[in-house]
């Protein structure tokens, strides 16, 4: 408990907003524990406070994409499937409420198919779900000039497998 009092306190002091705690704001994991941990709250305090910054360079670096800070504090909603199957034997989607860059983070495929071989499932046998392009288009929050810089492939759907969402 001492680490998270110290964690909590470090975080509290807006110049001590490091390269790792950028960073898992942009990736979503703290490889190596030295940023905000699992501590939801101070991610999302500092995601405010570093949020246009942060947006800026990462869309400027990855037009049609968001950093997972954004599908986590401020997607209006999951991303949408738009394909595969919603239902098969041996498979479901785990809603325990987990997405990760607004895709399920959990989805279980047949019993009898080994998750090894899930990329060579073909599209019909997994879930698929609108690209990050696609649902920022939809909700009107792809801009002009990013627009501009995406081919057709960007709004392709993007699979889910068993190892949980894609990006």
């Amino acid at each position: 408990m001492p680490r998270k009092k110290q964690f909590r306190s470090r975080l509290q002091d807006p110049s001590k907003f490091t390269d790792a705690h950028r960073e898992q704001l942009i990736r979503g994991h703290d490889f190596f524990g030295d940023a905000f941990g699992d501590e939801i709250e101070a991610m999302r305090a500092a995601w405010k406070e570093h949020r246009a910054e942060i947006l800026a360079e990462y869309v400027s670096a990855n037009p049609g994409r968001r950093p997972w800070a954004f599908w986590q504090f401020d997607a209006p909603e999951p991303r949408r499937q738009v394909g595969g199957p919603t239902e098969c034997s041996g498979c479901h989607m785990v809603d325990d409420g987990a997405f990760f860059f607004g895709l399920p983070q959990h989805w279980t495929g047949p019993a009898d198919f080994p998750a090894f071989l899930a990329p060579l499932m073909p599209d019909k046998d997994v879930p698929l779900y609108e690209s990050q392009a696609a649902y920022l288009k939809r909700h009107k929050l792809l801009s002009d000039a990013e627009s501009e810089e995406l081919n057709h492939g960007a709004f392709r759907p993007v699979r889910v497998g068993p190892w949980g969402g894609g990006k």
